[in-house]
C-alpha cells in the first residue's frame, strides 16, 4: 500500500511538472522586429577601452576560467534575436546574404564605398601601427584619407593579404561591420614619410619615424622580383576609435549596449563562420568600437557607437604558418587537455593535426578540408561568447554560410588577386568542402527548417510552407517525413492525434489544410519535428496569428 501511494504521488508530481505539449511561450500578434533602435544619440563618446595583451590572456586562461567555473551556470539562449529566432539589424549586424541574394558585383565591392587609395597615390606615412606583431604603418593617400598599411611576411608571398580579403568579403556579406579594405601593389617611390611622423615604443615613448627606419622595415617584407610590394590598405572606420568591445558584459557608459556580449547571437553565431574560414585569431583587439558623430558639424560631440570586426590576415590557416603551430584550430594556445592527452599516451594518440600538410600553391597556407571537424574547432584564445554558443547559434551561423554559392566564393577569391591559378582553384574547392561539412554538422543538431510562410486561401484553407535545409543543400536523398501537431492558444490539440506528413517536393515542403485556433485572432501553434533515419529530431514550434489588417502571419518560432 505504501509503495502504491509513493508511486501515485510521484506520478502526480511528474504530471504537475510536465511541460504542456504546446509549451507556455506565446507571442504578440505582430510582424517580427527586423531593426533594433540601438543607435540612440549619446551626448558624448564613451571612454576608450585599453587592450592589454598580457592581462587579457592571463584573465582568459587562468583568472576568469576559475571564476567562471565557480559561477552558477548561466548559458541561456541568445538575447539579441527577434520572435522568429533571427538577428535583427543593429549597430552590430546588418542582414545581407542570410535574408536575400547577394550579387557577384556586391560581394566584389563589399563595404568599399570610397575611391581606391591605389588611384590616389602616393601614400604618406604618418605613424606606425600599434598593437600586434606584424610590420605596419598609418598612412594617408593623396585625398587625405587615412589607412592602415600592412604587408605580406617575407618568404610567404600573397598569403596574409589574400586571406584578409577573402575573410573580409565573406564576413561583410554575412552581415558584419568591417572596414574598407583594398589589396594592390606599391613601389618605394610611391611611399613618402611625413616629417612629423613618430614611432611609439611599448612604454609610450615617441621617437622620429624617419625614411631610413621605414626603408629598413620595407626590406623585411615580401616583394615581387621587380621590386613591387604587395600591400593591404585598410581604411580607418568612420568616427572616433574607442577600443575593442569586451568579450563579456557590456560597455557601461554606452546606454545603447544593453545585452551582455556573451549573450549575443551576432557574436556567438560567429563560431560556424570562423571555423569555416579557419579564422582562429580572435581576441578583443580584433574587434573595434567607433563613436560615430551625429552630424558632420565641426565640434560635434554627440553620436553613437558602431561595432566592427577587423584584421582577418591570419584566417585560412595563415596563423599556422606565421606562428609555426600545427595545432591551430584544434587547441587553444594553452590547452591543458591536449597536453595531458599527449603526456598520458606518450604522444601515441591520433592527433588530428599530425598528418596535415601545406598545399603546394603560392599564397595558400595550411588550409584543408580532410581533417576539418566543426565539433572540435577552437580559436587560439578562449573567447567566452564562443564557449556559451549553443546549437541554435550554430544553426544560425551555418545557414548563413551555406548561402554562399560557388559563384560568389569564386568572385571573393578573385578579389584576393592571387597570381597562381592553382591556388584559386584549391581555395574554392576547399571552401566548398568545408562549407558542406559545416552545414551537415550543424543542421544535424536541430530540425533544420527555415523560411516559414503561411497562406490563407479565399476558401479558408490554410497552408504552411518551409524549407528543409538538409534536403535543399543535398545532405539527404531520402523522402522526408515530419511529425506535425497543432494546438490553439490555450494549448488544446486541434487534431485527434499528431499527423505524419511526407514531403512531396525537394527542399520546400507545404502542409495544407492546417486547422486554425478559434480564439485570439486564430492563434495557432504548429509543432514540426523532422523524422530522420528512424529517429525524431527536436521540434520547431511555429506560431501563427492574424495581425493588423487581418493578415495571417508567422509571428514566432521556438526551436528545441
Amino acid at each position: 500500500m505504501r509503495g502504491t501511494l509513493i508511486a501515485l504521488v510521484l506520478a502526480a508530481t511528474a504530471t504537475a511538472c510536465a511541460r504542456p505539449p504546446a509549451g507556455t511561450l506565446r507571442f504578440k500578434p505582430q510582424e517580427p522586429v527586423w531593426k533594433v533602435d540601438d543607435a540612440v544619440t549619446l551626448e558624448k563618446a564613451p571612454k576608450e577601452r585599453v587592450y592589454n595583451r598580457t592581462l587579457y590572456h592571463l584573465d582568459g586562461f587562468v583568472v576568469r576560467r576559475v571564476t567562471r567555473a565557480m559561477d552558477l551556470p548561466d548559458k541561456g539562449r541568445a538575447q539579441d534575436v527577434n520572435s522568429i529566432d533571427e538577428v535583427p539589424d543593429s549597430t552590430w549586424f546588418t542582414n545581407r546574404i542570410g535574408v536575400r541574394d547577394v550579387t557577384i558585383d556586391e560581394i566584389r565591392k563589399g563595404p568599399n564605398e570610397h575611391p581606391s587609395p591605389f588611384d590616389n597615390l602616393p601614400v604618406t606615412i604618418t605613424g606606425a601601427k600599434e598593437g600586434g606583431t606584424a610590420i605596419g604603418f598609418v598612412v594617408e593617400d593623396a585625398r587625405r584619407a587615412k589607412y592602415l598599411l600592412k604587408f605580406d611576411v617575407k618568404g610567404v608571398p600573397e598569403m596574409e593579404t589574400a586571406a584578409h580579403v577573402i575573410g573580409h568579403r565573406i564576413l561583410w556579406a554575412a552581415g558584419y561591420n568591417v572596414p574598407e579594405d583594398h589589396v594592390g601593389y606599391l613601389t618605394k617611390d610611391q611611399i613618402e614619410v611625413d616629417p612629423e611622423a613618430k614611432l611609439k615604443d611599448m612604454f609610450g615613448k615617441k621617437t622620429p619615424l624617419t625614411w631610413d627606419r621605414v626603408n629598413r622595415a620595407l626590406d623585411m617584407v615580401e616583394k615581387t622580383p621587380d621590386g613591387k610590394i604587395r600591400v593591404l590598405l585598410s581604411r580607418f572606420v568612420p568616427g572616433k576609435p574607442i577600443g575593442p568591445y569586451a568579450r563579456e558584459g557590456t560597455r557601461g557608459d554606452d546606454p545603447n549596449d544593453r545585452i551582455a556580449h556573451e549573450k549575443r547571437r551576432s557574436v556567438r553565431g560567429q563560431v560556424p563562420l570562423f571555423s569555416w574560414l579557419a579564422h582562429t585569431d580572435l581576441q578583443e583587439d580584433n574587434t573595434l568600437d567607433a563613436f560615430v558623430p551625429a552630424s558632420a558639424e565641426k565640434g560635434e560631440k554627440r553620436g553613437h557607437v558602431v561595432h566592427y570586426l577587423i584584421d582577418f590576415g591570419k584566417a585560412l590557416g595563415v596563423m599556422n604558418n606565421s606562428n609555426n603551430w600545427k595545432t591551430v584550430g584544434y587547441t587553444y594556445r594553452i590547452d591543458l587537455a591536449a597536453s595531458l592527452a599527449t603526456f598520458l599516451t606518450l604522444g601515441t594518440w591520433d592527433r588530428p593535426w599530425d598528418n596535415i600538410e601545406q598545399p603546394p600553391y603560392k599564397g595558400v597556407a595550411v588550409f584543408e578540408s580532410d581533417h576539418f571537424d566543426p565539433s572540435r574547432w577552437k580559436p587560439n584564445s578562449i573567447y567566452w561568447p564562443f564557449e556559451d554558443a549553443d546549437k541554435f547559434d550554430g544553426f544560425w551561423g551555418a545557414k548563413i554560410a551555406m548561402r554562399f554559392t560557388p559563384e560568389l566564393l569564386a568572385a571573393v577569391i578573385d578579389e584576393a588577386k592571387l597570381t597562381d591559378p592553382g591556388a584559386r582553384r584549391y581555395l574554392l574547392e576547399t571552401l566548398i568542402k568545408r562549407q558542406r561539412i559545416l552545414g551537415r554538422y550543424w543542421f544535424g543538431k536541430v530540425t533544420p527548417l527555415d523560411r516559414f510562410a503561411v497562406t490563407l486561401e479565399t476558401t479558408g484553407a490554410v497552408t504552411l510552407c518551409f524549407d528543409d535545409l538538409e534536403q535543399l543543400h543535398g545532405f539527404t536523398e531520402e523522402r522526408l517525413a515530419y511529425r506535425v501537431d497543432v494546438f490553439d492558444y490555450a494549448g488544446k490539440r486541434l487534431a485527434a492525434k499528431p499527423a505524419l506528413y511526407m514531403a512531396t517536393s525537394r527542399g520546400r515542403a507545404c502542409y495544407a489544410n492546417l486547422p486554425l485556433g478559434a480564439a485570439r485572432d486564430g492563434y495557432t501553434i504548429v509543432k514540426l519535428a523532422a523524422m530522420r533515419g528512424g529517429s525524431t529530431r527536436p521540434a520547431v514550434d511555429v506560431h501563427l496569428s492574424r495581425i493588423a489588417g487581418g493578415k495571417l502571419a508567422v509571428i514566432g518560432l521556438r526551436r528545441h
